[in-house]
Parts: C-alpha cells; sequence; structure tokens
C-alpha cells in the first residue's frame, strides 16, 4: 500500500488517510509439527532430585497444553512461550516484531470465536509426543531492516536467501522449538 499509495492519490485526487491496512493476516498461515520419541523425554536423576520417566513428562506437557486451551489466564503465557521463539528470529532477520505479535494474537483470537486460543497444542501419538503450531507470519525479506541491516543480510545469506514462505516455515518452527522446549522444562522439573 505504501508503494502505491501515490499512484493512487494522483489517480483518485485522494489524500490517503492510512497505507497499512492491516497487520492481520490469518491467510498467511503456517504449521510446524514436531514428532518426538516419549523415552527420549525422560529426566534422569541428578544432584539429588528425582528424575521424570519419558511417559510423564509426555503426559505432563499434554495436560499443561489442555490447560492452555481451557483457562484464560494460562493461554497467553502459552502463547508468550512461542512468541519468545518467533520474536527472536524475526528480529534476526530485520522482521517487524510487533506486526508479527499483532498477527499472532489477533489470530489466536479468531481461532475460535470469542476465545483466546493457544497457538501450539501437544498430543501423544503411539510413542510419540506430537506437537503442533499454527500462526499467520508477516514478515518479508525484502526492503526495510531485512535490506539495509548487515546482521540480517547475513543472516538471510548464512540460510542461503530462502523464498518468504520456507522463512516463513522457519519462523513458524522457531515458534514451536522454543515453547517445546519451555514446556519440557517445566513439565520434566521434579516437583
Amino acid at each position: 500500500m505504501e508503494d502505491i499509495s501515490p499512484y493512487l492519490q494522483e489517480l483518485v485526487g485522494g489524500d490517503p488517510l492510512v497505507r497499512i491496512l492491516s497487520n492481520h493476516a490469518p491467510e498467511r498461515l503456517v504449521h510446524a509439527k514436531i514428532s518426538i520419541p516419549v523415552a527420549a523425554l525422560a529426566r534422569e536423576e541428578k544432584n539429588g532430585q528425582h528424575g521424570r520417566s519419558g511417559e510423564d513428562v509426555a503426559r505432563r506437557m499434554v495436560l499443561a497444553s489442555y490447560f492452555a486451551e481451557l483457562d484464560k489466564y494460562r493461554t497467553p503465557t502459552a502463547n508468550k512461550g512461542a512468541m519468545n521463539g518467533v520474536d527472536a528470529f524475526v528480529l534476526a532477520i530485520g522482521g517487524d516484531t510487533r506486526a508479527q505479535e499483532a498477527a499472532s494474537h489477533s489470530y489466536a483470537a479468531m481461532s475460535i470465536p470469542g476465545k483466546y486460543s493457544p497457538l501450539a497444542r501437544f498430543r501423544i501419538r503411539d510413542d510419540y509426543l506430537v506437537g503442533t503450531l499454527t500462526m499467520p507470519v508477516t514478515i518479508g525479506s525484502a526492503g526495510g531492516v531485512a535490506a539495509a541491516h548487515p546482521q540480517a543480510k547475513e543472516i538471510l545469506y548464512f540460510l542461503g536467501n530462502p523464498p518468504i514462505d520456507e522463512l516463513s516455515g522457519i519462523v513458524g518452527a522457531m515458534g514451536l522449538v522454543q515453547t517445546t522446549a519451555a514446556t519440557y522444562t517445566f513439565a520434566a522439573t521434579p516437583g
């Protein structure tokens, strides 16, 4: 909109009111999935603290997921876990973290009408803990900070200057990996 605004202004003779229509992007969804063998989640006994079996850790991660799905006070904290990874990556590539946050939270608020929902969920399937994340991604890889900041350019180069759909997939994967690590940490910690 910013690029075509002068053309539209000249065409219709108007004065533009807004140039960014919306950060709400429910059509730009990414889906990430992780499968971890339940046995690999075991926490060994260490420094006198009891360990937890992989089955116990997986069960606790699923319970935490259900808690976030059911409790409006837990949901924002669960989503923050995903956004920690998303924001770090978006910032590193010169993206607009505020636009990404706005898009993510507006999606979480619309996925089930009248309910703010978690972006990620965990379930046990066979002998695996399966985590899934669905969210919109609003990044670009051309223009703005991404084109001007040397570190952002280096990171994009290191990644092979992926097309925007691949870059969006990396954003979703970062969110899922971060929330998986955070959920594992408290689920595996002995009481």
